[in-house]
């Protein structure tokens, strides 16, 4: 039978951690990646948001395109 895991994922302000975890909760490894804000989006109006992230979605699918989108 196959070994179960389980991963814990926390998206703080400053980075993201990750935890990988055993059915019987020894903890088999952990990973940390800082968040880099590059470009500064304001939200003024509802809505805006989504329609950002929808943005960087397709320049990150744009072969063409110089925005790379590592994480949301």
């Amino acid at each position: 039978m196959a070994e179960v895991f389980y991963v814990g994922v926390d998206v703080g302000t400053a980075s993201v951690r990750a935890a990988l975890v055993t059915r019987g909760g020894a903890l088999e490894a952990t990973a940390q990646e800082p968040i880099v804000v590059k470009v500064r989006v304001r939200v003024t109006r509802e809505g805006e948001w989504l329609h950002s992230v929808f943005c960087l979605l397709h320049c990150q699918c744009d072969p063409s395109s110089e925005c790379h989108v590592s994480a949301l």
